[in-house]
């Protein structure tokens, strides 16, 4: 899918990388160069963040019903009302547990010359994966556009 976003974007078809890009990222909420791609299209960063937001807890729903599946070829099926109140604990938790939409907030900071946000949002980042190389160079890219660093 990002190919074809790649390829619509270079060809001008900007209105359908876009449609793809945000396909991508629904079907896969780790597509970074989606968000990255969404953001320099001019994409709004609520729209974004929704499609990261979908994307996870989808995720999570395809992974937890899988789960039930493996469960019920085992279990007895007295146990539903059991399963279905632990797989929606099971999403509440995991959903919000990644910090995809404090990265698709930075890309968009980012991208909308809103740089002391961008750089907050990188900031935050680093402080979870201080030795991340990508947020480092991201950190020194908004440092440098926004004059600090020459």
């Amino acid at each position: 899918l990002m190919l074809l976003g790649n390829l619509h974007t270079m060809s001008g078809r900007v209105s359908d990388a876009v449609v793809v890009y945000k396909f991508a990222l629904l079907k896969n909420p780790y597509a970074l160069e989606a968000v990255e791609r969404l953001a320099k299209l001019g994409c709004d960063e609520s729209t974004i963040v929704a499609l990261v937001d979908v994307g996870l807890k989808r995720m999570v729903r395809e992974q937890l019903s899988q789960r039930k599946t493996d469960e019920f070829a085992t279990d007895d099926e007295n146990d539903t009302s059991m399963v279905e109140e632990s797989k929606e604990e099971e999403l509440n938790k995991q959903a919000p547990l990644l910090p995809l939409k404090e990265y698709a907030q930075a890309h968009s900071a980012l991208h909308r010359n809103q740089l002391p946000s961008s750089l907050q949002h990188f900031s935050q980042l680093s402080s979870q994966f201080p030795h991340h190389p990508y947020l480092i160079l991201q950190k020194a890219h908004v440092q440098q556009e926004m004059g600090h660093i020459l």
